[in-house]
Order: structure tokens, then C-alpha cells, then sequence
């Protein structure tokens, strides 16, 4: 039987939606004059039982099974609920059954290969699954060299696959983000022997189905579009295999999405986690907006693809975010206005084009401000500043940058309006957006569908967001990773992640034989192994070098500072970056102690200690410093 969607059974008129439950209840119910009762009883106008008038409701508008749930639950706790016909709650179930069975539903499948994992490994995975559009549930729960079966394994994921259904959306995900979303379809049956998967679990050996090496082997997983699958030229051997019609939406950065409260089972650790219907539209949306790699040719957009209207460009610094903005900030005012500019162009004049364009739109079209932690909401939106007229003190209602803004862009809508928020993550967010955070999302920005609109404190006006203001941020990992975001402010933007590519780096090769691209990959490897990802040097530091002066000058004044920084002054680990070249052992000197007046510390815990210093390298010559860069490698 083909059940309809929830959206298409939200669609039908009632005759339809009255057909449809009845086949269901046809094929599902135990006794066969059980079911010609459901639809009357629900009705409540079957004739000769007893249907209270406060139960007969048309319960067919009801497409969403939570919300019936929440229905059932309220009659049930009703007086007139045990006057009723001893099946109408029989029915009432039945019909709950039907909905939960057309819901679609929405799930994430963690593509990691294990807890020790490298993030090349993951990406591996992942590329393999969009190769086949597919995903691999799990590898290696197969048949073992002995030939015996990892029966725990495969059944403990046979009961999360279980669940799935055909038209579920599947979204695959990474260590901590998703990365495309596509539909569930029946298996794809390539050649080979299809196997029962409870007769497979219940032998021991298997030699009868491996006589042929060369078959693909796959075990159908009952009530489940799952297969089991050799693949033989795949990552690993054996997998647990879900097929979807294709990958869409494929975002090779990915959207960050590891905040429990996405799910419907927070403490769920499983390898198949079930996302919030709410939350799992919102990350398609965001993986939609404008985030496609463009390594992958796998998606055809939708005619009404719109870019995110709120963004933020993360990474650590060097980066590339900046830069990023300023592009970003022109497209968005590009897609309304003919502005002439090839945003592709990455010669020094189209550069130089850009950039100018950007100076001539700022504070017109684009606003530019920087979060720090007094930015309040009375800077932001609004508040009451004190205003000297002819030498008294008067106190008046000031507008702030976001309101400023939101009323430009609402006085012209066929433009667009861009506000930069650069270290968005250094202000208190709840404090300075107020009640307005809700207000800056898509869909409750004025003109949409579900538009919110707010009385502000101080002017007591009614205020809403356009649509036509694109909100762009940049925030630094080494000051706070994501997971430390506002979480009101993570569920409201998209993310994409600007992580360091020595390989765009121009004339790598230019000091003196030094490849500069080795030279930042191999700092910043040592970086990760001593601190993580999220501390690493970008490529921007690095960029147009022209001498091996101006490379002195960025170790002097860029490279050392961070390393400090981020270690936080202990120059151990900072030689153990850079090497002993530019970390030498300080001479002994004679110190005394006032260990008398602290008798609390041991004084021989200080007398080995070994303390590191800086080598002064701004006294060397050219030679002597090309030696000291190339010790690093």
C-alpha cells in the first residue's frame, strides 16, 4: 500500500484523507469487521453507539501526529471519553498509528568512521557516500576473515535503520556538521545475492554464500529500506548501506549541527539520530543558502533559492573572513542593482574595484559595526542618550545601527541592505539583540509568512525586520569556538568555516627555495597536535610576501604574538613549534627566594626548572634568518 505524504495528505480534501485511512486500517487491523467502524466512530456518527456531542469533532484536520497526540491525550482525560463506545478510543489510536506512519521524518546519519578518527578520514567517508548516494550506517560489522558474523553490531543498528521509511529525509552528517540532505528511496538492488538478514544472523558460518567472490553480497533488512552491502571498492569492506535519490544541497564545509536540543532524543548517541522536524527544515534551508561547494555539480538549485539573510564566517585568524564579507556584502546588494563586478575576479584591479565599491556603499547601503563587551542594546537598537541643548542637559530617544538600518531597508525594498558584524562573538548577544533576536529570523521577517512585529521599551513603536536585511558576521574560533555561541544565536544563523588553505597561497616558492605553503601546513600540524584546529594560522599572514624581509616582519609581528597568545607565554611548546632555532634555554642566574616567609612551597621544585627565551632574530641578515626559518621544516 502507498501511503501519501504528510504534506500530501494535508492537501487532500476529506473524502480523499477518509479513503485513504480506510485502506490503511484494511491492511492493519487484526479483525476484519474492525475496520469499517474507524471512520463512523471518529466522525461520531455511526448510528446506535454513543458518542458524546463534546467528542464529535472532524478529527481529519488533523495531519500533524503530535498534535493529535496532544488531542487524544486532553479526551482522553475527559468524563464524556468513558460514555463513549467502548472502540471509539480504539479508533482514535488507529488513526494516530496512520499519521505517525505518512509523518516524514528527519534524520541524521553521523558519517564518522570512529572515536579516534582523523578528519580526513571522516571526509573520505563522506565523499564516499556522495559517490553513491548512499550512506553507510556502519564498517566492518560483516563477515569477519574467520567467516563468523558480528551479529551485536548488526542488530543493535538494525534496530535505529528499523525506523526509517521511504521519504524520510536523511542528512548526512560528519564529527559535528551536516553536509548535504537528500530523500530516502527504496534500495537500489545491484547484482549479486540478496540474503535474509535473520537467516544470516543465525549462522555461524558462510562459506555457501562466499564461493563466488565476486558477487555482491547485501542482506535486506525487513520493514527497513536498508541493505547490507559488500563494498568492495569503497573505504572499508562492509557496510550498512542507505540509499537516497541524491545528495542535494552538498556543502563540503558543513553547518554546524551538534547542539543536543536539534534532537528529538538528546541523550541519543546513537550512530541514527532523529532531528526536530522545526530544526531539520532550518538546516536545509541554510544548507540552500548559497553554500554549495563548488567541487561538487551534484545539486541543481531550486528556482526560488534564496542566499541565508543571516550568515557568519568563522575560522581562526588569517582566514580569509574579511575578505569574505566585503564579497559577500556586494553580492547581496549585487543581486538587486547592476553593479558590474566580476566577484570571481582575484587580480589586484578586480580587487581594487571591489574594495572601492565597498567603501563607496558603506554607511549607505552597508553598515559596518564590531561587537565588544559594553555593546548593549541601547547602542544597538535603541535607548535614551543625554543631548545638550544651549547648555542644558536633555535626555532623548536615540535610535541604534539596527534600527538605523532596518528602517532604511524597509523605506526602500527594492534594494538590499547589508549590516557587518565583525567579533560578533565578543558581545553579550542576549543583551544586545533583546527580544529582537526572534524577529531577524527568515521566516518572521516582515512580509513572510509567519512575520513578527514587537512594541520597543523606550519609543514604544511597533518594529519588524525587512527581508531585505542581510545580517553578516565574523567571529574568531581562537577567542571562542562555536560550541560556546549564544545558542538562541546558533539556531538563527548559517556558518561557514574559513579554515586555513596554504595552497592558495600565490608564488609559494619565492624566498630563497622556501615553500611557503609547506612551511604554514607544518606549523600549523604542530599547532593542532599541541592545542586543536580551532588555534591555527591563517594563510592571509602569509600572503604576497615579496622578500625575505616582509617574512621577518610577519614572524616578528604576526607569527610570534599568536604563538604567545595562544599558549598562553609558555615558550616550550612554542619551540616546539618553531624548533630550537628560535627557542634557546635561558642562561642560569643566581636568584634567591623568600622561601622563609612561605614555608608552603617547595624551593627545590624551582631550582631545576628550565625557563625559555625568544631568539632575538631582528638582528639577523638575510642569510641567517632563510637557516633560521628553513630549521622549522
Amino acid at each position: 500500500m502507498e501511503l501519501p505524504t504528510e504534506e500530501e495528505y494535508e492537501g487532500m480534501g476529506i473524502k480523499d484523507k477518509k479513503k485513504s485511512f480506510t485502506e490503511f486500517a484494511k491492511e492493519t487491523v487484526t479483525s476484519d469487521a474492525l475496520y469499517d467502524i474507524y471512520i463512523p466512530l471518529i466522525e461520531g456518527t455511526r448510528e446506535g453507539e454513543s458518542i458524546p456531542l463534546s467528542l464529535k469533532e472532524n478529527f481529519f484536520e488533523y495531519v500533524n501526529y503530535e498534535k493529535f497526540e496532544e488531542k487524544n491525550k486532553q479526551i482522553r482525560a475527559t468524563k464524556d471519553f468513558k460514555k463513549a463506545d467502548g472502540h471509539f478510543g480504539s479508533a482514535l489510536n488507529k488513526y494516530g498509528e496512520f499519521l505517525k506512519k505518512i509523518e516524514r521524518r528527519y534524520w541524521a546519519f553521523r558519517h564518522k568512521p570512529g572515536t579516534a578518527a582523523t578528519q580526513e578520514a571522516c571526509d573520505m567517508y563522506i565523499e564516499h557516500a556522495i559517490k553513491y548516494n548512499c550512506a553507510l550506517m556502519q564498517y566492518e560489522y560483516g563477515l569477519k576473515e574467520d567467516g563468523f558474523q558480528n551479529t551485536s553490531s548488526v542488530t543493535l543498528n538494525w534496530k535505529c535503520a528499523k525506523e526509517l521509511k521511504k521519504g524520510d529525509y536523511l542528512f548526512l552528517r560528519g564529527d559535528d556538521k551536516v553536509h548535504a540532505v537528500g530523500k530516502i528511496i527504496k534500495p537500489r538492488k545491484k547484482e549479486g545475492i540478496i540474503l535474509n538478514m535473520e537467516e544470516i544472523i543465525n549462522k555461524k558460518e558462510h562459506g555457501e554464500y562466499r564461493s563466488d567472490k565476486s558477487l555482491v553480497h547485501i542482506i535486506h533488512f525487513n520493514d527497513s529500506p536498508v541493505f547490507y552491502e559488500d563494498f568492495s571498492d569503497g573505504p572499508k569492506k562492509w557496510g550498512q548501506r542507505v540509499d537516497v535519490d541524491s545528495w542535494k544541497c552538498h556543502n563540503k564545509n558543513g553547518i554546524y549541527a551538534k547542539q543536543l536540543e536539534l534532537y528529538k532524543k538528546p541523550n541519543d548517541y546513537a550512530v541514527l539520530r532523529e532531528f526536530k522536524k522545526e530544526a531539520a527544515r532550518k538546516l536545509i534551508e541554510e544548507l540552500k543558502g548559497g553554500l554549495v561547494s563548488k567541487e561538487t555539480q551534484l545539486l541543481k538549485e531550486p528556482k526560488n533559492f534564496e542566499k541565508p539573510r543571516n550568515l557568519i564566517f568563522y575560522g581562526p585568524p588569517g582566514t580569509g573572513k574579511t575578505y569574505n564579507t566585503i564579497n559577500k556584502a556586494i553580492e547581496v546588494i549585487q543581486e538587486k542593482e547592476e553593479l558590474n563586478l566580476d566577484l570571481e575576479d582575484k587580480s589586484k584591479e578586480g580587487r581594487k574595484k571591489i574594495k572601492e565599491k565597498f567603501e563607496e556603499l558603506l554607511n549607505k547601503q552597508i553598515i559596518f559595526a564590531t561587537f565588544h563587551q559594553s555593546m548593549s542594546y541601547e547602542d544597538f537598537v535603541e535607548g535614551i542618550k543625554p543631548k545638550n541643548v544651549n547648555g542644558n542637559v536633555i535626555y532623548e530617544i536615540e535610535d541604534g545601527i539596527f534600527k538605523k538600518i532596518c528602517k532604511s531597508a524597509q523605506d526602500n525594498p527594492n534594494n538590499n541592505y547589508v549590516l557587518i558584524i565583525d567579533e560578533i562573538n565578543r558581545g553579550n548577544v542576549s543583551q544586545i539583540f533583546g527580544e529582537l533576536i526572534t524577529l531577524i529570523e527568515e521566516d518572521k521577517r516582515l512580509g513572510n509568512k509567519e512575520e513578527l512585529k514587537v512594541i520597543l521599551p523606550y519609543s514604544k513603536t511597533e518594529f519588524g525586520v525587512p527581508s531585505n536585511l542581510y545580517i553578516i558576521g565574523t567571529m574568531n574560533t581562537a577567542d571562542r569556538s562555536v560550541e560556546a555561541l549564544d545558542t538562541a544565536l546558533r539556531r538563527r544563523f548559517s556558518f561557514i568555516e574559513m579554515m586555513p588553505e596554504p595552497d592558495k597561497l600565490p608564488n609559494k616558492e619565492i624566498i630563497l627555495g622556501i615553500n611557503l605553503a609547506v612551511l604554514l601546513t607544518t606549523i600549523n600540524a604542530r599547532i593542532k597536535m599541541l592545542s586543536d584546529r580551532e588555534h591555527q594560522i591563517g594563510h592571509s599572514y602569509f600572503w604576497d610576501i615579496k622578500d625575505w624581509n616582509e617574512l621577518k616582519q610577519v614572524f616578528k609581528d604576526k607569527i610570534i604574538p599568536l604563538l604567545q597568545e595562544y599558549f598562553f607565554g609558555d615558550y616550550g611548546k612554542i619551540g616546539l613549534v618553531l624548533g630550537k632555532e628560535f627557542v634557546k634555554i635561558a642562561e642560569k642566574q643566581s636568584v634567591t627566594l623568600k622561601d622563609k616567609d612561605f614555608p608552603d612551597y617547595e624551593i627545590d621544585d624551582f631550582k631545576d626548572k628550565k625557563i625559555y627565551e625568544l631568539e632575538d632574530f631582528s638582528k639577523f641578515d638575510e642569510k641567517e634568518f632563510i637557516e633560521l626559518v628553513k630549521s622549522i621544516l
